[in-house]
């Protein structure tokens, strides 16, 4: 879930599907919540939890808004290294902190809640992106489970780092051969040796489908109207058909080709098609959704946390409300939580890094 820089040219249609995403994410999750606690559709309440394709569609939107930044950037050590340093400030100080709200209670008060289990070689693997099973468990997942796609993010910015490092004047090329020779690799690497294995599956070619959409709009590709359009529609066809196959489930070994293809597809026309991108792009910085895409890191961390007060307080309501209300307070908590924590962490950040020996490095 990169961030797009504040420094260049802002992508409002990027900024849209960003909340898009997110919006996605919390209404599968608020799902499965509901379904929990009250009587919901079967078929309703899968269609629902589809929203998990959020998170392939945050991908793409990576992979896009990475080859954007590094095609601007300079290269070579220095800018490798403010590029590093302007991620981990950007997605380490709100990981770390939801993370530890999650883990404190059962600190402050072991056996009392149920987080047992958690040793300190896991939460260190947690908090560093190193893919690790739950104790007691064969499930790759860190202790705040939201953070499994920041494991793939992290290796992703590490490629773009390296990449930089070594000033290869083909960004796209590069990007193709590390991530398409790391998903052959997966093809054989043993589930036994977890990081290898789960940095490898195949949804790491979503990020890839993100560059390839990027290089093209750099170059000012465009596509007809009603192509754009019958794309956008047959992703989301797409996406709702395999998902109802259960081909797009997190632990399907091909959920980067059945739901990274509808993902690409969906960026791909908005990001291409003029008048779909004008769509997306519509209003100020100021209008919801373009809101919503900037605070969108905050609702990805923080919702699950919001979406359990929703439960205590809406849980005996009629199943169409609570689901409202459980929607509804996550986005508006999410709101908060950026204005009063993300943004002030990213000013301080930011502001380390233009006073530290990266500041005159120009890597976004």
């Amino acid at each position: 879930m990169s961030l797009p820089d504040p420094g260049s040219k802002r992508l409002s249609h990027i900024q849209t599907l960003r909340a898009i995403a997110a919006l996605l994410v919390v209404v599968a999750h608020v799902t499965r919540e509901v379904s929990a606690h009250a009587a919901v559709s079967d078929r309703l309440a899968g269609q629902l939890r589809l929203g998990d394709f959020g998170v392939d569609l945050f991908f793409i939107i990576s992979g896009f808004i990475m080859y954007w930044i590094a095609g601007r950037s300079a290269a070579g050590p220095q800018a490798a290294g403010a590029f590093l340093a302007k991620r981990a400030v950007r997605v380490v100080p709100m990981y770390w902190l939801f993370t530890g709200l999650f883990i404190a209670p059962a600190l402050l008060l072991p056996g009392a809640v149920n987080h047992s289990g958690l040793t300190l070689q896991y939460v260190l693997a947690s908090l560093t992106f190193v893919p690790a099973a739950r104790p007691g468990s064969d499930v790759v997942q860190p202790a705040l489970g939201l953070g499994w796609t920041l494991d793939y993010e992290m290796m992703f910015y590490c490629i773009f780092a390296v990449i930089l490092l070594f000033r290869v004047r083909s960004v796209l090329v590069a990007a193709t051969v590390a991530l398409l020779t790391l998903a052959t690799i997966g093809l054989v690497v043993p589930r036994e040796w977890v990081a290898p294995w789960y940095w490898t599956r195949s949804i790491i070619l979503e990020f890839w489908l993100g560059c390839c959409i990027a290089f093209a709009a750099d170059r000012r590709w465009c596509l007809p109207s009603g192509v754009g359009i019958v794309l956008l529609v047959l992703a989301v066809c797409s996406w709702q058909a395999t998902g109802l196959l259960g081909l797009g489930e997190p632990g399907s070994g091909i959920r980067g080709l059945v739901w990274g293809v509808p993902a690409g597809l969906a960026v791909g026309a908005v990001a291409l098609t003029p008048l779909i991108r004008s769509f997306f792009s519509s209003g100020s910085a100021r209008n919801p959704m373009q809101r919503l895409g900037d605070a969108s890191y905050s609702l990805y961390l923080s919702h699950m946390f919001f979406v359990r007060i929703a439960t205590g307080l809406f849980r005996h309501l009629p199943a169409w409300l609570f689901g409202l209300g459980a929607i509804i307070l996550p986005v508006v908590g999410a709101l908060v939580v950026y204005q009063l924590v993300e943004r002030p962490l990213l000013t301080l950040g930011m502001r380390w890094i233009d006073r530290s020996r990266f500041a005159t490095g120009r890597a976004a």
